[in-house]
C-alpha cells in the first residue's frame, strides 16, 4: 500500500496555525500537546470513503474528551468550512479547513490521492501512520481504545526542567510579598494573535486567573537582577548551554485559590511578541498554600513546586500550565531571559509600537 503521507514512526508533528471549527478562531496546533492526537486527512467530505470513516469518528466522538485524545479531520475542500463543524458534546473533535493548503505539504499529503491517518503522542512525535483502506478507521479506534491514558506515562521525571533553590533569602522574599500587597496587582491578561504576527492582549478569565505588579522601582529591580544573574543565569549556562544577557519585565504574580488562581496550558513563545523569550523563571516567594505547581503536559502529569525562595526554569518552548491553588495565595517572581540575538527579534517587533513591553 503507498501511503500518501512524508511522516514517519518518530518524526514530530510539524505545527500550524489554520482555520478551524473551533468557536475561538484559527487552531494553534502546538496547544494540542500533552494528549494523543488523531489526524485524518482527505480532499473532500464528499468522498464515499471519507464520509464512512467520518461517521466512525462519529460513533466514537465519547473517546474525543479534550483531556486524552484529540481528533482532527483535515479538508482540503473550501466547500468543507460549511459541511464540517463542531459538536458540543465532542470538545476534542476539530476540523481544520485546509482549502488553501497550507497544512498538507507541511506532512506530505496530496488532495487528490486517497485519505491517510497519523497517530501522534503527547510530545506531537509521530507514533503510528495508517494507509486508508475499509475497516481501517474502525481498527484505529479499536487501538486507540488500549492505548494507557495520556497522564498515565512515567516521563515525569524526564522532564527538562531546572529546579534551585536558595535563589531569594527568606527576607528579600517577605519584602517582595510586602511590596505587593502595598501597591495591589491588576488581572493579569494573555497575549493572542487574531492576524499572523499582529498580537493583542485579551482577558480570559476561563484560562488565566493571576494577579500581577509589575516591578518599576530601579532599585528593587537591580536587587532581583542581581540575585537571578548570580543564582540562576550560571545554571542555565551550565547546564542548557545557553548565555542569557537580558531579562523581560519582572513581576511579583499572586495566585488566589479565592480567585481559583490558575493559568492554562500554553507556550511562552509561540507568539511575534514573545517570540525573542527563550527561558522562563519563576521563583516561589512563600508556602502555605496548596496546588499551583507548574506542570508540563507533553511529559507527563507531576506539577513542580520549589520552596519558597526557590525557582524553577524552563525553556519557553515547552507547553506547560500553573495547576489551580486550592487553598491560600502562591506568591512567584516571574520574568524571562533572553539574549543579545533574541533581543534584536524583540526590538524589531517593537520598534514600531509604543508601550509595548512584550510581557
Amino acid at each position: 500500500m503507498t501511503l500518501n503521507i512524508a511522516l514517519q514512526v518518530g518524526d514530530p508533528a510539524p505545527w500550524f496555525i489554520e482555520a478551524s471549527s473551533d468557536r475561538q478562531g484559527p487552531y494553534h496546533f502546538d496547544k494540542a500537546a500533552g494528549r494523543y492526537a488523531l489526524l485524518f486527512f482527505f480532499g473532500s467530505s464528499t468522498r464515499p470513503e471519507v464520509q464512512e470513516s467520518l461517521a466512525v469518528v462519529d460513533r466514537h466522538k465519547a473517546m474525543l474528551d479534550q483531556a486524552n485524545l484529540l481528533f482532527f479531520g483535515i479538508s482540503s475542500d473550501p466547500e468543507d468550512a460549511a459541511r464540517l463543524t463542531a459538536d458540543p458534546a465532542a470538545p476534542g473533535l476539530h476540523y481544520i479547513y485546509d482549502g488553501a493548503s497550507k497544512v498538507g505539504p507541511l506532512y506530505g499529503f496530496r488532495p487528490e490521492g486517497p485519505p491517510a491517518w497519523l497517530l501522534v503522542d503527547p510530545m506531537l512525535r509521530v507514533i503510528a501512520v495508517f494507509g486508508h483502506q475499509p475497516g481501517v478507521a474502525q481498527g484505529i479506534f479499536e487501538l486507540l481504545a488500549r492505548i494507557p491514558p495520556a497522564a498515565a506515562r512515567a516521563q515525569a521525571e524526564a522532564t527538562p526542567v531546572l529546579m534551585l533553590s536558595d535563589v531569594f533569602e527568606p527576607a528579600f522574599c517577605a519584602h517582595l510579598i510586602e511590596h505587593y500587597t502595598r501597591v495591589g496587582g491588576a488581572l493579569s491578561g494573555v497575549f493572542t494573535e487574531y492576524d499572523a504576527g499582529q498580537s493583542v492582549r485579551a482577558m480570559d478569565m476561563r484560562f488565566k486567573r493571576r494577579r500581577d505588579c509589575r516591578i518599576e522601582q530601579p532599585e528593587l529591580v537591580a536587587q532581583i537582577e542581581q540575585r537571578i544573574s548570580r543564582r540562576i543565569v550560571p545554571e542555565i549556562r551550565k547546564i542548557f548551554q545557553f548565555h542569557a544577557t537580558y531579562l523581560e519585565r519582572i513581576l511579583v504574580a499572586c495566585y488566589d485559590a479565592a480567585e481559583q488562581g490558575r493559568f492554562g496550558a500554553h507556550r511562552d513563545n509561540t507568539l511575534a511578541a514573545v517570540a525573542h523569550r527563550r527561558f522562563a523563571i519563576s521563583i516561589n516567594l512563600n508556602d502555605g498554600f496548596s496546588g499551583g505547581g507548574v506542570s508540563f503536559p507533553e511529559f507527563g502529569p507531576r506539577a513542580f513546586s520549589p520552596p519558597s525562595g526557590g525557582a524553577v526554569v524552563f525553556s519557553c518552548g515547552l507547553m506547560h500550565r500553573v495547576e489551580t491553588v486550592t487553598a491560600g495565595r502562591r506568591f512567584a517572581c516571574l520574568t524571562f531571559a533572553y539574549d543579545e540575538a533574541a533581543a534584536e527579534i524583540r526590538r524589531a517587533h517593537w520598534k514600531d509600537r509604543r508601550g509595548g513591553d512584550g510581557g
